[in-house]
């Protein structure tokens, strides 16, 4: 909440007091958690339509910003969440290729905590990010992420998929 508000960890937990004081959060170790998800989504609810998008794209970039390599690991979910909730917003190359990274190590570790479909959305957005000539330009990512969707699709039993996605490969 501090690297997102851009302000000290002692100035985001004041500005938090009268929502733990009424009980709509509550502490959670070093971070604080919504009483409920429908408080949450009341929260979210606020905040016009075409802000969201941008404020998305802030914050996943906040995030990143003030993630260390252990943090990352930590946040990569979140992270990427935010990133690609504003994806078409990013138009840099440069920044679509390191969002690119971002959620095929997301799709990375989901896969191996066995959440195939979360894995096989992380991957799906990957091969998104790359330009239509990908096999061509990048061919080494476009068959890194086409192995990696072939091995999700077959963990879910999807093997048609995986074919067809080894056969593209």
């Amino acid at each position: 909440l501090a690297a997102v508000g851009e302000q000290s960890a002692e100035a985001a937990s004041e500005s938090l007091w009268e929502a733990l004081r009424t009980g709509l959060l509550l502490p959670s170790g070093s971070t604080f958690r919504f009483l409920h998800d429908r408080v949450q989504q009341a929260a979210y609810s606020l905040i016009p339509q075409p802000e969201l998008a941008p404020l998305h794209l802030r914050i996943g970039r906040l995030l990143l910003r003030h993630a260390g390599q252990t943090q990352l690991d930590e946040a990569i979910f979140d992270i990427a969440s935010h990133l690609n909730a504003a994806m078409h917003l990013i138009t840099e190359p440069d920044e679509r290729l390191a969002l690119y990274h971002l959620n095929m190590r997301a799709g990375r570790k989901a896969k191996a905590s066995t959440a195939y479909e979360p894995a096989l959305r992380h991957f799906d957005i990957a091969a998104s990010l790359l330009p239509e000539d990908a096999w061509t330009t990048q061919p080494d990512l476009m068959l890194d992420v086409a192995r990696e969707k072939a091995d999700v699709a077959y963990l879910l039993g999807d093997f048609a998929q995986a074919e067809s996605l080894l056969d593209e490969a």
